[in-house]
């Protein structure tokens, strides 16, 4: 389909109507007689025929893992230029305009690709990023989609976030897009709900886009989802299908995903995930700030040059025997860091990745289990066994306050990691919480599930400490309890309970 003079493909399941019609015009010929005009007439297929063929599935087509508007890298290095299907990296090709690459040698020098970066640095300059790892991070976003024939599946989603609205975030994923499909990306809107985020992320990804664009997501907004996950690191989504009890693969393994929002908080598993590129502009009204050159402007009127830049650096770096650099290593991302973010240390740009440190602090599911273990860690030695209903007894302890003179709960901390989002003490829900939390090593601790006998019917839990060396583990275990450090007082007789009332009254 066609937005204004630019081209975009995107996949459409056949059904009957389109099936039919393919059919009737490229394979069989349908007829029946008329007794009337006594003659044979041209009818369309019948539907139960097509319904058929759709449900038997089987055909022989090539697999096509994306469809790409640009000229991209294939895994040896060599160019993508001719339009149609490409066996070796299952892409169709179709260009959304005139695109004319430069001349681009075999084996750049380094300094020919510091020219090629400097051109792509100069897009970006007017930006407002939050220091040298978010610019890092906008080149990354900016040549993973350029690339996508030359990787695999596994790429990291790429959050573009603000302090504050009309900071260019939007703006800056639309230049992105324009580079490598020639035109602004079909947003798809976030949703707070789980349910409604992951219904919206799977819609987007059947349509097979190069481009997922989360736009503006709600401000604060902690983005949690199992469908980016696997996006990200199987390039597969499982659909639901609609109006049926049934599940369809998709193969989403040439979309690259951005999502962009303001104070956005990056949760769980999508946190080793995410490359994080931070704008802050440092204004009160950001909106009044315009930029003096128009980047997309730039790129609409060369869009060539700019590819060509990133194939430079690309093969550049691998004409130079790819020299490893120091980085964050993230598995599963291994292609992705050889053909973009090593080069771009190489070439003296911070570490994309930088921001991963960031990106934990702020998890609240790190928090919570930051809070989980260090709860523990006070009622529980290294290596001792417990169990929920362990936990459950010592929540309910109660002990007299001669403050306020009436008995209270003594463990106060257990309690609130023991209680649900209802204000509940639940010990179902926090066994979940527990099992949720297992074998994850924050601070050098972590929960382990052990098998015990004398337990056979309820799951078995003990604290790790995984830096600490065996004997350190043995004469941690041989301490009294910490919480006994806590208070060494007795609960108070009745008979001093009264005399104390007696006192006060």
């Amino acid at each position: 389909m066609a937005l204004g003079k630019i081209l975009t493909a995107r996949f459409e399941q056949y059904n009957v109507p389109r099936l039919a019609d393919m059919v009737a015009h490229q394979a069989v010929k349908f007829q029946k007689f008329d007794g009337r005009m006594k003659r044979l007439k041209d009818i369309d297929p019948p539907d139960k025929l097509i319904e058929r063929i759709i449900e038997a599935k089987h055909w022989e087509f090539f697999t096509i893992v994306g469809i790409i508007n640009a000229p991209t890298m294939r895994k040896d290095g060599s160019l993508l230029t001719t339009e149609g299907y490409d066996p070796t990296t299952q892409l169709w090709f179709k260009s959304s305009g005139d695109v004319t690459l430069p001349p681009i040698p075999d084996n750049p020098s380094k300094e020919d690709a510091l020219r090629a970066l400097a051109l792509l640095d100069q897009l970006l300059e007017e930006f407002p990023f939050d220091g040298d790892i978010a610019r890092s991070a906008a080149l990354a976003a900016l040549m993973t989609p350029v690339l996508r024939g030359a990787l695999p599946a596994a790429v990291p989603l790429f959050a573009v976030i603000a302090t504050q609205p009309r900071s260019g975030k939007t703006y800056l994923v639309h230049l992105i897009a324009t580079i490598a499909t020639g035109h602004t990306p079909v947003p798809t809107a976030g949703a707070e709900k789980p349910e409604e985020m992951e219904k919206r992320i799977e819609t987007a990804a059947l349509s097979g886009r190069p481009i997922m664009h989360l736009n503006n997501l709600p401000n604060g907004m902690v983005v949690e989802s199992e469908a980016l996950a696997q996006l990200s690191t199987e390039g597969m989504v499982f659909i639901r299908k609609l109006g049926r009890h049934e599940e369809g693969l998709c193969d989403c393994r040439a979309t690259t995903a951005y999502l962009n929002g303001n104070n956005v908080v990056i949760a769980a598993d999508l946190v080793p995930r995410t490359v994080m590129c931070r704008l802050d502009p440092q204004l009160e009204q950001p909106e009044n700030r315009t930029f003096r050159k128009d980047p997309i402007e730039l790129v609409r009127a060369d869009r060539g040059k700019y590819l060509g830049a990133v194939f430079t650096i690309v093969r550049a770096y691998k004409a130079a025997g790819c020299p490893p650099q120091e980085h964050k290593i993230v598995a599963g991302f291994e292609a992705w860091s050889r053909l973009i973010q090593q080069p771009l240390i190489w070439l003296g740009k911070q570490d994309p990745y930088g921001s991963m440190d960031a990106l934990k602090a702020l998890d609240p599911k790190r928090d919570e289990l930051q809070a989980l273990l260090g709860t523990l860690k006070k009622y529980f030695n290294a290596d001792a066994i417990f169990t929920v209903a362990d936990c459950w007894k010592k929540a309910e302890e109660t002990e007299f306050s001669g403050q306020s003179i009436r008995w209270q709960h003594k463990n106060q901390d257990l309690r609130e990691v023991m209680t649900d989002q209802y204000g509940k003490i639940n010990q179902r829900s926090f066994g979940r919480k527990l099992m949720r939390h297992r074998d994850r090593i924050c601070d050098g601790w972590r929960i382990e599930v052990v098998t015990d006998s004398t337990q056979s019917r309820v799951s078995v839990f003990k604290l790790k400490n995984v830096w600490a060396q065996p004997e350190t583990v043995q004469s941690e275990a041989a301490a009294p309890p910490h919480k006994a450090d806590i208070s060494q007082e007795t609960d108070p007789t009745e008979q001093e309970v009264s005399e104390l009332l007696e006192g006060r009254s």
